[in-house]
């Protein structure tokens, strides 16, 4: 079993999605109360049917940050 990390805000999304897929909720209601749009609601529902649970994730996660400094400067800066 994998083990993966998510945030306060994607974890009642798992819930939600779980709960429309069988039919206790409606897109609607999904959607409302993650306040997205219907039509963003069936995508994150389609992404769980793919992917599960993790598939909810942000997508940069685990990505380095394009704002970063160089590491040059970095190490020059001394942080």
């Amino acid at each position: 079993m994998e083990t993966f990390t998510m945030s306060r805000k994607e974890l009642p999304r798992a819930g939600l999605v779980k709960a429309a897929l069988s039919g206790r909720i409606t897109n609607r209601q999904g959607a409302t109360a993650l306040h997205l749009t219907i039509r963003q609601f069936q995508r994150l529902k389609r992404r769980f049917e793919s992917g599960g649970a993790p598939a909810l994730r942000h997508r940069s996660r685990g990505q380095p940050s394009p704002r970063r400094l160089p590491p040059k400067l970095h190490a020059q800066i001394g942080a």
